[in-house]
């Protein structure tokens, strides 16, 4: 009963001290990511005093045919205005070995994009990607996903 206890306290701590925010991953078309599809992630901004750290989630198969993935990426805050930044993900070394962590075939790589920012007010935001490979259809991009985390704080 004593380590069922300490068991349900860990939970409970380990489950309260979460930096994630919000985290979506989305399964892309089978045939591949057209040039024309857009990917968005919905998500709300409470605080637009806490500093956030902003990731971008991909997951390739093994038949990926390129080391890197360029995207078009927009953040859309609640009054219609947006960024747009061109972002460059490496998927692989120099050599041709994948980066990201192995589940089979599959690679799952977590980018961070932005550290340590501010967003200008609460509300509802959107991130979009769009593939800007210049290749009408991707392949062996299976899966695209966002992850918005509190940054952790300093006691300085």
């Amino acid at each position: 009963m004593k380590y069922l206890l300490i068991l349900v306290l860990f939970s409970v701590f380990v489950g309260c001290n979460s930096s994630i925010v919000y985290e979506q991953n989305i399964a892309l078309n089978a045939e591949g990511w057209a040039i024309s599809d857009t990917v968005t992630f919905p998500f709300d901004v409470a605080d637009d005093q806490q500093f956030y750290d902003l990731y971008i989630n991909f997951r390739n198969d093994n038949a990926y045919p390129y080391r890197n993935l360029y995207l078009f990426v927009k953040i859309i805050a609640p009054n219609n205005k947006y960024s747009i930044d061109t972002v460059q993900c490496l998927l692989a070394d120099k050599e041709g070995k994948w980066m990201g962590k192995s589940a089979g075939h599959l690679w799952n790589n977590v980018i961070l994009y932005k550290e340590n920012i501010r967003f200008p007010m609460p509300g509802p935001y959107k991130i979009q990607y769009v593939q800007g490979m210049r290749q009408d259809v991707l392949p062996s991009i299976t899966d695209a996903g966002f992850r918005l985390e509190q940054h952790p704080q300093s006691n300085e």
